[in-house]
């Protein structure tokens, strides 16, 4: 998916018209909610235990990626430490 279609669309679905978007984005996962799933498949009864009833585990409120983002490709002239830092 470009990274137009974040943009696009409000919150209801109605189009924005004169949108702006960035450049690059990326997601950083919260480390802490990794500790709700051990590594291996969970089983309940013998069955898989589907990711989607894991995800209701997941508490109310909690934060689930920072999400960063740029408006210009890396140019190290404005961020000579590189933006992924």
């Amino acid at each position: 998916m470009g990274l137009a279609e974040f943009s696009r669309f409000n919150t209801d679905g109605s189009e924005v018209r004169n949108y702006n978007f960035p450049f690059d984005m990326w997601f950083t996962p919260n480390r802490a909610l990794r500790n709700l799933w051990p590594d291996n498949q969970q089983r309940r009864n013998g069955q898989v235990v589907p990711f989607y009833e894991q995800l209701k585990e997941i508490p109310d409120g909690s934060l689930l990626f920072r999400v960063w983002a740029r408006d210009v490709p890396e140019d190290l002239r404005l961020f000579p430490q590189g933006s992924r830092v």
